[in-house]
């Protein structure tokens, strides 16, 4: 497009302002679908993502007290959802399985220990080295495993059954 070209058009859009956001905003209603395709495969470019976190990541140094104040805000308008949803990463990161699951294992033995079944689940029970999770127990038989250790348990069971 020659130089001519664009500054025609500047002065026509300036002169016609009103006609453009008319076109503008019926183009947008029309082509809902097709603008937030093209704006999601923008958003999904790797170098477009890095440079958003970045701008984010000086955004929020040069405006801590800004962020720490509305963050501490939400969290006391919305304790119980920030807990529950803190409980629910917790879970997903640690263990890999949802809060619905982790109820389920709890219900398991009617919420009572899967190895002496006398007091209340309080600790989710999970292999160190495989991760799988073997049931919920409660403090003592979760210590007493603990204190014994995974690979000496055997022996244990040896040693008091000769």
């Amino acid at each position: 497009m020659s130089s001519k070209n664009a500054e025609y058009q500047r002065k026509w859009r300036n002169a016609n302002l009103e006609k453009c956001r008319l076109y503008y905003t019926k183009y947008r209603l029309t082509h809902k679908e097709q603008i937030e395709a093209t704006k999601k495969r923008y958003r999904e470019r790797p170098e477009v993502r890095e440079a958003v976190k970045e701008r984010s990541r000086i955004w929020r140094l040069e405006h801590c007290d800004y962020h720490r104040k509305k963050s501490r805000e939400w969290y006391i308008a919305n304790k119980e959802r920030a807990i529950l949803a803190g409980k629910r990463r917790r879970y997903l990161k640690q263990y890999g399985i949802t809060l619905e699951e982790r109820d389920a294992i709890f219900n398991r033995n009617g919420g009572m220990c899967e190895i002496c079944s006398a007091r209340p689940i309080i600790h989710l029970d999970h292999c160190h080295s495989t991760g799988r999770i073997r049931g919920g127990l409660c403090m003592q038989c979760n210590q007493a495993l603990g204190l014994i250790g995974e690979n000496n348990l055997e022996n244990a069971i040896k040693y008091i059954n000769p």
